[in-house]
């Protein structure tokens, strides 16, 4: 089957680093209908639907990842450091930099992360014979490239119903603690990591620290929108996709 990308958000991408990850939650794109015609009887039970949660399930519907389906993560990243003479990098994530010094197979790709790193640091007023931190952007995780992923998951289960209609045992299996992060100074838009906004309703449910991660998301009115979404039940390989096997 064939790999596909998938964002993650920040509590996200810790929850996998740290094996709490099992369930990702994304809503479906487009939605299955106008929710003023949710009334309609030729929608009644849809969510139901044996052939549509199969085609769900087989990955046979649009926007939606199928059973076995190999996801290779992008997170929020930025450039730390750089090997002129091999065409390395080192990176930094959410959690901080990463360990090992990473090839660029691509010249040109390689080039133009240093002249965009170059140009971050020209405008933080950081002189290039610094040996100290070197100040570049954030980059959304959009940007990621596929070789300096560093999470896979896949898709071993998939239902379709209401992000509303997520548990306290799923919103911790989707990544959420209750213990407050610090907001890390990042210079992208970022989703909030996981912590109980002023918008939760009881501090001692994780239901309620997803909807404050929903809206973060989304938007402030996404969780009253309750749209229809995929849960993924997923299995973390922490590694890079062509790495596997």
């Amino acid at each position: 089957m064939t790999d596909h990308p998938l964002d993650l958000r920040p509590h996200e991408v810790r929850a996998s680093l740290d094996g709490r990850l099992s369930l990702i939650v994304r809503p479906l794109k487009p939605q299955p209908w106008n929710p003023e015609r949710e009334s309609d009887p030729d929608f009644e039970g849809w969510k139901s639907h044996e052939v549509f949660q199969n085609q769900c399930r087989r990955g046979m519907m649009s926007h939606v990842f199928g059973i076995g389906t190999t996801l290779w993560c992008r997170e929020a990243w930025r450039v730390g450091a750089w090997h002129y003479n091999n065409a390395t990098v080192a990176l930094d994530y959410v959690d901080g930099p990463r360990k090992e010094w990473l090839e660029v197979d691509d010249i040109d790709q390689f080039h133009r992360l240093l002249n965009q790193s170059h140009e971050n640091m020209r405008r933080a007023g950081v002189s290039l014979s610094d040996l100290g931190y070197r100040e570049t952007l954030w980059r959304p995780s959009i940007t990621l490239p596929r070789w300096a992923s560093r999470l896979t998951l896949t898709v071993k289960g998939v239902d379709v119903k209401r992000v509303q209609e997520i548990g306290e045992k799923e919103a911790v299996e989707a990544g959420v603690t209750l213990c407050p992060h610090r907001r890390p100074d990042y210079r992208v838009e970022l989703p909030t990591p996981n912590y109980l906004g002023a918008d939760a309703v009881d501090a001692n449910k994780a239901r309620s620290c997803f909807k404050s991660l929903w809206n973060a998301a989304h938007g402030p009115d996404a969780w009253d929108r309750n749209p229809w979404c995929a849960f993924y039940s997923v299995t973390i390989h922490p590694t890079n996709i062509d790495m596997e096997g």
